[in-house]
């Protein structure tokens, strides 16, 4: 139960790494942590996924 939730976090958080830096891009200025943030965490893992596929079929 523990790993589960371990796993689940760790890639809740190579999912939200990877889009804060997708945002970046896309914004073409770097966005402060907290504001990119605040946009980001109410997406949930599917959206964060969906996201970075369209990104990498965009570039």
């Amino acid at each position: 139960m523990i790993i589960k939730q371990f796993v689940k976090g760790l890639i809740r958080s190579i999912l939200l790494e990877a889009t804060k830096q997708q945002l970046s891009y896309v914004y073409d200025v770097t966005l402060p942590d907290p504001c990119s943030e605040r946009i980001i965490r109410h997406l949930s893992n599917e959206d964060l996924c969906n996201l970075a596929l369209a990104f990498e079929r965009c570039f």
